[in-house]
């Protein structure tokens, strides 16, 4: 988490933000929430949340791991996420989202939100239902489809195969059992086939390197056939990214998922 506020006074503005947030992940009067924070998580968000819940007549309550350390699954953490009928996941190191906590807490019906960017982007991309109806629909088309095909002016012309993977509507609200979501969101997306990616993806000047904290400077072109990556041309990124890719897993270079906005 970057750049976030460090006066208390910043609580005035966030505490009516989480109870809209809140609001729209379903949270009723009596239903229990827990705040899962760590040691270094700024505590205005964690105490704003907080507030919010108590102000819904939940009941509220917060976690604090420590952030030196390597977070594990534990008996411990896995009934506290299980008995609560609402998590927000504030965490600064680590993420949940691919955990075994997550999953069979999802699997018991627990409704989990992920909160972790810095004041001026919550407040403009506030969770709205029109981007929810909009995510919903969009996933159905991409449930449906058996070939996603992308083309852009810039020279990209990739096909991936997907008959029979779900489309996932991502929009900022944790509304349902079972639900894992994060405010904020606006997006489809899916799991392609893994061997079926073939084409060409043009990465342009101003896309976003979420990993890496960036924005490109300058065009990457990527090769796929066979799912995965096979040549990467460009400058300097582009040399970081075959790097990058060729670091660690030989698996890497596979793409796992495609979609779009809807925010």
């Amino acid at each position: 988490m970057r750049a976030f506020p460090l006066t208390p006074s910043a609580a005035s503005e966030l505490v009516p933000l989480f109870r809209h947030v809140l609001s729209l992940s379903a949270l009723r009067r009596g239903e229990r929430v827990l705040i899962h924070t760590d040691s270094v998580f700024n505590p205005i968000y964690t105490g704003a949340c907080f507030a919010a819940a108590l102000e819904l007549e939940a009941e509220a309550s917060t976690l604090t791991v420590s952030a030196a350390r390597a977070e594990r699954a534990s008996r411990f953490l896995q009934r506290a996420w299980e008995e609560h009928d609402l998590v927000v996941d504030m965490v600064s190191v680590g993420v949940h989202a691919y955990s075994s906590t997550l999953n069979r807490a999802l699997e018991h019906g627990t409704r989990i939100l992920r909160v972790a960017e810095p004041l001026d982007v919550l407040q403009v991309l506030l969770p709205d239902p029109t981007v929810r109806e909009r995510s919903r629909e969009g996933a159905r088309r991409l449930t449906e489809a058996h070939e996603v095909h992308i083309t852009s002016a810039s020279g990209t012309d990739l096909r991936v195969q997907k008959t029979g993977r779900p489309g996932i509507a991502y929009y900022g609200m944790a509304d349902e059992p079972g639900r894992w979501d994060q405010w904020p969101s606006g997006l489809v997306a899916c799991a392609p086939h893994e061997h079926s990616a073939e084409g060409t993806l043009v990465l342009e000047p101003g896309d976003v390197f979420l990993g890496w904290g960036l924005m490109l400077r300058s065009p990457i072109r990527c090769e796929f056939a066979g799912g995965a990556i096979r040549a990467i041309e460009g400058g300097a990124e582009a040399a970081q990214l075959r790097q990058a890719l060729a670091a660690n897993d030989p698996r890497a270079g596979v793409l796992g998922v495609v979609g779009w906005g809807t925010d």
